[in-house]
């Protein structure tokens, strides 16, 4: 069974990286990689990219 993650991470190369290499997610395996934009208001966010990716479940 192939399922979709995703995870968030702040809008750098160097993160976006390491965070692959943390997740363990092969380039075979991303679907998108979109762009948040930062948000200002409220609560201050800072720009991050958003990360899908397949896993494929053992059985």
């Amino acid at each position: 069974m192939t399922t979709l993650n995703e995870f968030c991470v702040n809008a750098d190369v160097q993160s976006l990286n390491a965070e692959l290499i943390a997740q363990n997610v092969k380039a075979e395996n991303i679907v998108a990689i979109l762009d948040v934009a930062a948000t200002t208001m409220m609560t201050p966010k800072a720009a991050q990219f958003r990360v899908l990716y397949t896993t494929v479940a053992r059985q």
